[in-house]
């Protein structure tokens, strides 16, 4: 396997484990759902699963980060990220769900843009 395989693997790894699983519970979540079970979706996709270990998604971000450097979708993705963390232990109103859902598919855009340029590089 050659190195660019590699980041080619991790930039997968994080489209599935970042991308998509963020999304999905909150866009599981009934627009009518009480405040605790918002709460309880965004602790389930701002805590991922990913090399085997659940652990928060800014610290898998600023581990795996840094092996992208130089690459001009990584301040999409800083920013994508922060913009989603930023909802962790916020009080989310019913009319906030749809700017959860909203930053949660930004960052599988944005990691899906990274994913393309890993590709193309």
């Amino acid at each position: 396997m050659t190195p660019s395989d590699d980041l080619t693997d991790l930039a997968d790894e994080l489209v599935h484990d970042l991308g998509k699983h963020m999304v999905l519970p909150i866009a599981l979540v009934p627009r009518d759902a009480d405040a605790s079970t918002v709460a309880g979706a965004v602790g389930r996709a701002l805590f991922r699963r990913h090399g085997g270990a659940v652990e928060a998604v800014e610290v898998i971000w600023a581990r795996t980060r840094g092996q992208f450097e130089g690459l001009s979708s990584l301040p999409a993705c800083d920013a994508a990220i922060a913009a989603a963390v930023a909802w962790r232990g916020r009080d989310i109103a019913a009319g906030d769900q749809a700017r959860l859902l909203d930053d949660c598919r930004a960052v599988a855009v944005a990691l899906r843009a990274l994913r393309r340029e890993v590709g193309d590089g």
